[in-house]
């Protein structure tokens, strides 16, 4: 959702008597709004809510007599009340997860099929255990539907040296009172429910998750939303709501160029916060929600903020990083420091996660989640073709422009086509250039080193 093109596209198709008007009046006003109510709703937004959302909106600034001279202040007001109002509906400040630094702290995650708790449940240990220093933490799979569930959670945890077990339906008094002992018997200082996925239509279980949701009487119930599950997602969460007592959100998939607007619903409609996003694969890859971040995202501004954070989560790992980009300074770029810089690149998060943090601007607001499937692609095939090069070869891919034995060698031994060969020495001369360019520039004190270095840090 580009917030200021939909602002400009209103104000040219709703007040083109006024584009160099005196005043814009008060029915002015609601044909704008209209048009974005329609934009709100194709992000996924639902109608209720983008409808009580504009309401509210135009009766504070009816409330104020604003009167705007002109088209480009009305753009600019808009923009700046839209802008803060959604910052408001998502919660103003990013609220941390309920925490005590003693006794237990029981996390149940609850949600429909597929959205991604067990995942989300491997995420959640490995941030409390590194973003908050819990030494001891344990995770429980109560999903007896799917048997590959707890294998997955296992799987995920046992890396962080995270203890995992198994929970059975219970179905009859005998289990559920060893259940009873089990939950009496926990000792870590965090324990992690990941529960069976729900069929909001299947009243038993809701009967079922209900019952559990008592048992366990957990410190925080965190509902998990897909952010693609469009307008349906609000009704979800509703089912889930009046049902079983809900603290809070985990937005999964968001790493994906989608609007949120179904979290935003969720959350404007319930007034639940939303605590974490899930942004990738890796288990790394939950964050904490910032409204002002994820607005900004939203609304095309980017958000530099997250980007740093990633940066500075790498930072233990950036010597190669360094080493890479001095090499280039120098003028001195090999194919290898090309796979490198990729690599660095790609231990941020996904592509599209990326890209997200950024503006869209310029050529950024066209790209798609394809366009960037295709560039994970490119990547993967440059590796494998790099792979399959002598140490010469990497140092001098010049070579292979005269020699096509040598061509002929490294594309049979990587399995990759002859275009993608091309791809790769085509950008490497590029990248090349570039780094031979501002080594010269340098060299002849055409550039501050301190003040690339600064702004470099």
């Amino acid at each position: 959702m580009l917030l200021s093109g939909i602002i400009q596209k209103a104000l040219t198709r709703k007040i083109k008597h006024n584009f160099l008007a005196k005043m814009i009046s008060e029915k002015d006003l609601d044909l704008i709004f209209e048009d974005l109510k329609e934009e709100f709703v194709k992000s996924d937004v639902n109608l209720d809510v983008a409808t009580q959302f504009f309401n509210e909106l135009k009766v504070v600034i009816k409330e104020e007599k604003k009167i705007f001279l002109g088209k480009e202040e009305v753009q600019k007001e808009l923009y700046q009340r839209i802008k803060e109002k959604l910052i408001e509906s998502l919660g103003q400040k990013s609220q941390p997860l309920k925490l005590r630094r003693k006794g237990v702290n029981k996390y149940l995650l609850v949600g429909v099929n597929g959205v991604g708790k067990t995942t989300t449940a491997a995420k959640l240990s490995y941030y409390l255990q590194k973003k908050e220093d819990i030494k001891t933490i344990e995770t429980v799979s109560l999903d007896y539907n799917r048997a590959a569930a707890f294998t997955q959670l296992h799987q995920l945890v046992t890396p962080l040296g995270i203890n995992s077990s198994f929970v059975d339906e219970l179905t009859n008094e005998e289990q559920t009172n060893k259940f009873r002992e089990f939950l009496s018997g926990l000792k870590s200082e965090v324990v992690i429910f990941d529960s069976g996925g729900i069929l909001p239509n299947s009243p038993d279980s809701l009967v079922y998750l209900k019952k559990l949701a008592e048992l366990i009487n957990a410190t925080e119930t965190i509902i998990v939303v897909d952010a693609l599950s469009g307008q349906e997602s609000l009704e979800i969460v509703k089912t889930f709501y009046n049902n079983i007592h809900i603290d809070s959100i985990i937005v999964t998939k968001s790493d994906s160029l989608s609007p949120l607007g179904a979290a935003l619903s969720s959350h404007y409609f319930l007034k639940l916060p939303i605590k974490f996003l899930g942004e990738g694969e890796h288990i790394q890859d939950l964050i904490p929600f910032y409204p002002d971040r994820i607005v900004s995202r939203i609304i095309g501004e980017g958000d530099f903020a997250s980007l740093a954070d990633k940066i500075k989560d790498q930072k233990e790992n950036t010597a190669g990083a360094e080493q890479v980009f001095l090499k280039f300074l120098q003028g001195k770029f090999d194919l290898e420091d090309l796979i490198k810089q990729f690599k660095e690149i790609k231990k941020l998060g996904s592509l599209s996660s990326i890209l997200k943090l950024f503006p869209k601007l310029g050529k950024f607001a066209s790209v798609t989640s394809s366009n960037l499937d295709g560039l994970e692609n490119e990547f993967t095939a440059w590796e494998y073709l790099v792979q399959s090069m002598t140490t010469y070869e990497k140092k001098n891919p010049k070579v292979f422009k005269t020699e096509s034995s040598r061509r002929a060698r490294v594309i049979k031994g990587s399995g990759r086509k002859p275009e993608e060969l091309n791809q790769l020495i085509n950008k490497w001369m590029l990248s090349k250039e570039k780094s031979e360019e501002l080594s010269k520039k340098l060299a002849g004190n055409q550039m501050d080193w301190n003040q690339l270095f600064s702004f470099m840090k």
